[in-house]
């Protein structure tokens, strides 16, 4: 049987953890390494960990000093040893067929990768959705795959609802230091998959938490992400069809942060947003085409717009001080 690593970042989720290693030992496919980092946790996750692995000798346990999110993935992927790779944050849980299914789906469609869809879950919920019918699987090719990812917003940026072969993380990481960390790496990752599975079978439970990294505007995080946009475009330069749709995703991203920024700090926002976006934006929905236009042309508007009525209301006291850098 071929190994499949399974990596655990963990910081301070002790409430969640047991959940988070019991979905992953108990499932349907037994070859598995199971590395947990201990990312510099202050509470008992720690000792969790430990705990587990005297129980299951599938499981690595790596205690470090915090680093973050990124640095205590990037540990994971140096002691990895398996054949195929899996992302599980240690607040979520998996469905106990994720790894059963995706590497069949993998070995039958011959592809690089598989990506699957997940749950939303809230902070106490522990359980497991009825067994879905026979899910609705599609093969693409890389420009398909990056339509997907980048432009349509139907796939998800993150690391954790995909399936991979071993080669698609060789000599790539996470960047140090980054909580948008995810995003730094997709485009990297779309250009090493030749073709890939998109199947709507939902296998990971993705818990939202009241004081997560990504449901906390924080300044670190606006600026991260709005960064990984800008060196989407750099990376993507030579390629028109990818640069427009990275020119596009980093006005989504400048639309995002607008709310936060000060009185000067919007109007670069705007001036940057204008040259970044060339209409029609063939690539987007009918819906964005109408927000972009939106803003383009009274960014006033549209503030108000998410305001009254998608609930997106910021707190104006704390300003982002953003530097926004000019597009190449």
């Amino acid at each position: 049987m071929e190994l499949v690593s399974v990596i655990v970042p963990i910081y301070n989720v002790e409430p969640y953890l047991d959940r988070c290693i019991a979905s992953i030992l108990e499932q349907t496919y037994t070859n598995l390494e199971v590395i947990l980092v201990d990312d510099g946790s202050t509470d008992k996750s720690g000792r969790i960990c430990d705990r587990w692995s005297g129980r299951d000798d599938r499981i690595l346990v790596l205690h470090r000093k915090n680093g973050g999110l990124a640095d205590a993935r990037n540990a994971g992927l140096d002691r990895a040893a398996g054949d195929y790779l899996v992302f599980v944050d240690g607040d979520d849980y998996i469905d106990p067929v994720l790894i059963r299914y995706c590497l069949d789906t993998l070995k039958k469609s011959r592809v690089d990768m598989v990506l699957f869809d997940y749950h939303r879950v809230n902070e106490a919920d522990n359980g497991l959705a009825e067994s879905e019918g026979r899910p609705h699987e599609k093969r693409v090719n890389q420009k398909r795959l990056s339509d997907l990812c980048l432009c349509t917003g139907k796939r998800s940026m993150a690391v954790w609802n995909k399936f991979y072969r071993r080669r698609i993380w060789e000599q790539l990481r996470f960047p140090a230091g980054r909580v948008a960390e995810d995003s730094f790496v997709l485009l990297d990752i779309l250009m090493r998959v030749e073709h890939a599975v998109i199947s709507d079978k939902k296998l990971y439970y993705y818990r939202r938490r009241t004081g997560s990294i990504t449901n906390v505007g924080s300044r670190k995080f606006a600026c991260d992400a709005l960064e990984s946009c800008r060196l989407r475009c750099v990376q993507s330069k030579r390629d028109r069809r990818l640069y427009r749709m990275a020119r596009t995703a980093y006005a989504i991203q400048l639309m995002e942060v607008y709310g936060f920024a000060s009185e000067k700090g919007r109007k670069k926002i705007v001036k940057v947003f204008r040259r970044a976006v060339k209409f029609p934006v063939g690539d987007a929905s009918w819906k964005l085409e109408i927000l972009l236009n939106l803003f383009y042309i009274h960014p006033r508007l549209y503030e108000w717009f998410f305001v009254e009525h998608r609930q997106q209301l910021r707190d104006v006291e704390r300003m982002l001080h953003i530097k926004y850098e000019k597009l190449p």
